[in-house]
């Protein structure tokens, strides 16, 4: 329960709700439910749906790297592929070393 209340305080005001009103998955009010895991089985359900969507968008965005590489270039696997993504972001939004995490 204290997990889902910090994963609702984290998507708070991200427009997480909105998107699930607009996909449609849920209603506005059972939306912001979730934010405050009112229904513990309904809020694992919703991030999970979340979970499995960002995902399945990751392995999208991983096909579409293969797909434009050259004949000449070496192809990430797909755990490569998203730590040295996840290294990108950390160093350039946050200036943070994957080494700085040990």
């Amino acid at each position: 329960m204290a997990a889902f209340k910090t994963l609702g305080s984290w998507l708070e005001d991200s427009g997480w709700t909105s998107v699930l009103v607009n996909a449609p998955v849920t209603s506005p009010g059972t939306a912001d439910s979730f934010l405050k895991a009112s229904h513990v089985t309904k809020t694992r359900r919703a991030h999970q749906v979340t979970a499995c969507t960002l995902y399945r968008l990751l392995s999208n965005a991983y096909c579409q790297y293969k797909d434009v590489l050259r004949d000449d270039e070496v192809t990430l696997e797909f755990e490569d592929w998203c730590l040295n993504d996840l290294k990108n972001l950390l160093i350039l939004n946050f200036g943070i070393q994957l080494s700085d995490l040990n």
